[in-house]
């Protein structure tokens, strides 16, 4: 937005800021709140926005009012990673309301506004539409927050009682209470076949998260402990663990009939789990060479076969060895015969020591080549709470910022996959409290790790539906 059409302010005192919108509407904001007040003040969009309009477009006692039709200036609603998933829906909307009063109105539920933008800079969207002379909205709400409802009550009012003749729209549809199954659908103005659904999601399913306190005080973490022979502790690597199960449990992936490939396994305790559970395991480690040419042959970190993996006896023999197999891989140079595989694959803090942030990011792509569509991916790597700018970038270990974990999720969300982020850092004793070497392992939610201070991050992506 140029400064000629920035929206006029005028500071009433007691940290008040009275402006107006994009949409011309009067708008007071809080200058104390850094999160949506900048935006609002500066280019008059924001959250704040989007429920004026939804009250413009609702009469009063919530009835919707006659509107002419069309209505201009005409806009249409899309989530974000549904357009990614479709970007010649962007140049059916240019080509339809080129010359026109038309604004795109893109929503991001559960990313932050960066993210969001990163996502539309790379479809190339700010740059599209202007050259058609149309507007671009983007916004994004965090799950389950205030902002969420008010893109909820957006999104109802503008599809239900704003009708847009010839409008590309994407709907959110909400199944009935009983199973409060959600489901992302696109519509077009002309349906040529039923709706299709791009991707549906139980609420409370596992996300991609940080590690923090408050995730061990559950029953379920007590549960997934004592299924891998554990007590529940604050340590970082456990909850790695049991991130891992949750997220593959509650998609139904630990159950017969399903295959599933984890790397750098060491003697971790997932692979006899997993078989417990039914599913068909393909464990995988460095070669010995390999393994002690990095060091990690030592410290009980190296699988070298699949005898130790079931050390703990969390499978019985006979059903382990029908379940389990061992192969060598490189995660830098996956084998090409395991695409297309495998229905879910896990990593537990591995990818971090691949060499570089680079080759960290490739990894978790390349392992979506492995998975049947819509299979699950699940990794756990380290996460720098300290800077979102400097980081240990080569070497033995690395450390991920928030700007790579969102650059990762641009190119996979790219490519139609799909992945939600959560970056909520806990305020509980165990998440304030940095574990400093020599590490005295409780808590060790949070380490100082090469002079930064970190945590574990889990990663879910989904891939893209055949």
């Amino acid at each position: 937005m140029s400064s000629e059409s920035r929206p006029r302010t005028a500071y009433l005192g007691d940290h008040r800021m009275l402006t107006r919108t994009a949409h011309g509407h009067a708008i007071f904001v809080d200058t104390r709140d850094l999160r949506d007040g900048p935006q609002l003040l500066l280019d008059g969009a924001g959250f704040g926005e989007l429920t004026l309009l939804s009250g413009e477009l609702v009469g009063e006692g919530g009835r919707p009012e006659a509107l002419p039709v069309p209505v201009e200036p005409i806009t249409v609603l899309a989530f974000a990673d549904e357009l990614l998933l479709f970007p010649d829906l962007l140049t059916a909307f240019t080509s339809t309301y080129s010359g026109k009063p038309a604004t795109l109105v893109v929503l991001g539920i559960d990313w932050e506004q960066h993210a969001l933008d990163g996502r539309l800079d790379a479809l190339g969207a700010p740059a599209r539409l202007s050259r058609q002379g149309l507007d671009l909205v983007a916004v994004a709400a965090p799950a389950g927050g205030p902002a969420e409802q008010d893109i909820a009550e957006l999104v109802d009012v503008v599809f239900t009682h704003r009708p847009v003749p010839g409008a590309f729209r994407f709907l959110m549809v909400v199944d009935p209470a009983t199973t409060g199954e959600q489901r992302l659908s696109v519509l077009s103005p002309d349906p040529v076949g039923p709706l299709l659904p791009l991707y549906e999601e139980l609420p409370g399913r596992q996300r991609s998260r940080l590690c923090n306190e408050e995730q061990l005080l559950t029953e379920d973490y007590a549960f997934w402990c004592g299924e891998f022979g554990q007590q529940p502790a604050r340590h970082r690597k456990q909850w790695e663990y049991v991130f891992i199960c949750k997220v593959l449990h509650e998609r139904g992936l630990l159950a017969p009939g399903r295959r599933g490939i984890g790397f750098g396994v060491g003697s971790e305790p997932l692979p006899a789990l997993f078989a417990r559970y039914g599913s068909e395991v393909v464990a995988s480690d460095l070669g010995l060479d390999a393994a002690v040419a990095s060091g990690w042959q030592n410290g009980n970190q190296h699988a070298q076969g699949i005898d130790q993996l079931n050390k703990l006896g969390l499978c019985p023999p006979d059903e382990f060895r029908r379940r389990v197999s061992f192969r060598v891989e490189d995660m830098n140079a996956i084998s090409p015969d395991l695409h297309g595989g495998f229905d879910f694959t896990w990593s537990s803090c591995c990818f971090e020591h691949l060499g570089s942030i680079e080759h960290g990011l490739r990894f978790v792509e390349e392992s979506l080549k492995l998975l049947k569509p819509g299979g699950i991916a699940v990794h756990t790597t380290e996460f720098n709470l300290s800077s979102n700018d400097d980081t240990v970038f080569e070497g033995g270990c690395v450390i991920f910022r928030r700007r790579d974990i969102d650059r990762l999720a641009q190119r996979v969300t790219a490519q139609g996959h799909r992945i939600c982020l959560d970056y909520t850092e806990g305020t509980l004793p165990g998440d304030l409290h940095v574990d400093v070497p020599p590490y005295t392992q409780s808590p060790h939610l949070r380490l100082l790790l090469q002079g930064f201070v970190s945590t574990s991050i889990g990663l879910v992506v989904q891939k893209a539906p055949a």
